[in-house]
C-alpha cells in the first residue's frame, strides 16, 4: 500500500468530518434543490450599454484594459450600471449570504476548526500555513503601491484612478513573432536550463500534440490536458506576439508535469491545486528571463516587465484581496452577525481601498459591487489562495535555481518534485525535496523575486 499512502492518509483524516449515512444523503437532497448556478444564470443573462451598443461580460470586461482612458471609464460605468442595480444587489446579496451561512453550517456539523478549514483539508495545506501566506502578502501590499506609482509615471498620467489600474503601457509598433521563432526562442531559453524539459517539448512537436493556431469553432485561450493514461496534448491560438512565447513555456510545464507524474499511480497522480502551477510558471519565468536577454528597446523591455508584474500582482496580491473579503464575511456569520449587501459593498470597497493604496483615486460607486461579479465566492469558496500559492511556490524555485552553485543538482531536485505528483502532501514535499518550510520566510523570499523585478523596471539591470 506503500504507493497510496497519501492518497490513504486524505482519505482516512476525513473521516472524522463525515455525518452519519442517513445525513449525509439528505445534505445532498438539499445541496441539489438550492439553486447553485442561480448566480452564474442571473449574471450570464446581462448585457452592458457601452456607447450605444450592448456587449457581452467578456466584452466589456475586456475595455478595462484599454488604450483609451474613456473608454475605461466607461467600461468599469457601464459594468457598474448592471451589476450596482438595487434588484440585482439584493439577489446576490440574498446568493452570498446563503454561501456564508453554508459553509459555517459546515464548519459546525463536520468540527472543521475555522471557516477556511475544509478549503485547507482539501488542498493538503494547513490552516497555519494559509494564514502565514495571507498574513504575509497583505502586509506586502507596499510594494505594490509602489508598481502601480510607477506605473502612474511610465503611462505619463498627473493623476491615477481605479480605472488607470489595468491601463495598457503605449504599446507602439510590436515586432511580430512566428511560431517557428518563437517555438526556436522557447527551446533556446530551456535548453541549457532543463534538457529534459527541452528533449521532451521537441517530442511534443514531433508528434503532431500542438494545436497551435486559431481556426473557425477552435476554442478560445490556451489549454494542457494530461492525465495518467493518455499522451499529453496542448491547444494554444498563436497570433505572432511575444506573449504567445510566455503562453507557450506556462502550457508546455503543465504537459511536463503530466508527463513526469505518470510515475505514480493513478490515485496519485494528481496534485491539488496549490502545487498545479509549479511548473508552468516555473518555465514562464525561465522564458521571461530569457527574452529580457533579446534585443529589445527600452520601451519594450518596460513594457514586458510592466505586464510580468501585472499578472503577479494579480495572481497573488488580487487574489488575496478576494480571500481577506471571503473570510471577513463567513467569520462574520460564523459569529452570528449576519450581513446585507451593503454590508458586503462597504467590506468589499475596503478591501479594494488597501490593496491599490493611497496612489489610486477610487470612485465606490465604481467598485463597490465589485464581491457579486467574482463567481469563485459563489461556487468555490476561498478558492483564490491558491492562485497564489502556485506563483510563490514557482518564484522562490526559480530564486533557488538562480542562486544554485550546482543548477543541474537542483533541476534534479526539481524533477524529482514534480514526479511526485499527489503522493505526498504539498507542505511535505516541499521540506523534504527543497528543505522549504511553508513559513513566513518561504513567502518572503517570493515577494523579494518581485522587488528584484520592480528594480529593474526602476533600473534596468542585464537578468
Amino acid at each position: 500500500f506503500a504507493p497510496y499512502r497519501n492518497y490513504l492518509v486524505v482519505q482516512a483524516n476525513s473521516l472524522k468530518h463525515l455525518l452519519p449515512e442517513d445525513q449525509e444523503k439528505l445534505l445532498i437532497k438539499v445541496d441539489e434543490a438550492s439553486g447553485q448556478n442561480l448566480h452564474e444564470e442571473l449574471s450570464s443573462s446581462f448585457e452592458f450599454n457601452f456607447r450605444g451598443h450592448k456587449i457581452t461580460h467578456e466584452e466589456v470586461a475586456s475595455l478595462r484594459e484599454n488604450a483609451d482612458r474613456t473608454k475605461r471609464y466607461d467600461a468599469f460605468k457601464s459594468i457598474a450600471d448592471v451589476y450596482s442595480r438595487k434588484e440585482n444587489q439584493i439577489v446576490f446579496g440574498n446568493l452570498y449570504s446563503l454561501v456564508c451561512k453554508d459553509g459555517v453550517f459546515n464548519k459546525e456539523v463536520r468540527k472543521y476548526k475555522a471557516v477556511m478549514s475544509q478549503m485547507n483539508f482539501s488542498e493538503e495545506v494547513s490552516d497555519e500555513a494559509v494564514d502565514t501566506l495571507i498574513s504575509t502578502v497583505k502586509k506586502a501590499y507596499p510594494i505594490y503601491h509602489e508598481f502601480l506609482k510607477k506605473k502612474k509615471e511610465l503611462l505619463g498620467l498627473d493623476d491615477f484612478y481605479i480605472h488607470d489600474v489595468f491601463a495598457p503601457m503605449a504599446s507602439g509598433a510590436q515586432k511580430p513573432c512566428s511560431f517557428e521563432d518563437g517555438w526556436k526562442l522557447f527551446l533556446g531559453a530551456i535548453k541549457d536550463v532543463d534538457p529534459l524539459l527541452h528533449e521532451y517539448s521537441e517530442r511534443m512537436l514531433e508528434d503532431s500534440r500542438i494545436s497551435v493556431f486559431p481556426k473557425k469553432d477552435k476554442v478560445s485561450g490556451a489549454y494542457a490536458n494530461y492525465m495518467p493514461f493518455v499522451p499529453e496534448f496542448m491547444l494554444l491560438n498563436w497570433t505572432d506576439t511575444l506573449s504567445d512565447v510566455s503562453t507557450l513555456a506556462h502550457e508546455m510545464g503543465h504537459c511536463f508535469h503530466g508527463w513526469l507524474s505518470k510515475k505514480q499511480n493513478p490515485l496519485v497522480y494528481g496534485t491539488p491545486l496549490t502545487l498545479a502551477e509549479t511548473a508552468s510558471i516555473f518555465s514562464e519565468t525561465i522564458m521571461f528571463d530569457a527574452l529580457m536577454r533579446t534585443e529589445m528597446t527600452e520601451v519594450e523591455r518596460q513594457r514586458a516587465i510592466v505586464q510580468r508584474l501585472d499578472d503577479i500582482f494579480g495572481t497573488i496580491f488580487r487574489q488575496i484581496s478576494y480571500i481577506l473579503f471571503e473570510r471577513r464575511c463567513h467569520e462574520s456569520f460564523d459569529r452570528n452577525e449576519p450581513l446585507t449587501y451593503e454590508d458586503y459593498n462597504r467590506m468589499w470597497a475596503e478591501e479594494v481601498v488597501a490593496l491599490y493604496g493611497p496612489g489610486v483615486e477610487v470612485d465606490p460607486s465604481l467598485v463597490e459591487f465589485g464581491w457579486s461579479w467574482v463567481p469563485h465566492i459563489y461556487h468555490t469558496p476561498f478558492y483564490c489562495y491558491n492562485y497564489a500559492f502556485g506563483n510563490i511556490i514557482s518564484l522562490n524555485l526559480v530564486q533557488q535555481y538562480k542562486n544554485a552553485e550546482n543548477k543541474q543538482e537542483f533541476i534534479a531536485k526539481y524533477h524529482e518534485f514534480l514526479l511526485a505528483g499527489g503522493s505526498e502532501r504539498p507542505e511535505d514535499l516541499l521540506l523534504k525535496v527543497f528543505g522549504m518550510k511553508m513559513d513566513e520566510g518561504f513567502y518572503t523570499m517570493a515577494l523579494d523575486s518581485i522587488r528584484d523585478l520592480m528594480q529593474m523596471l526602476k533600473e534596468p539591470v542585464a537578468v
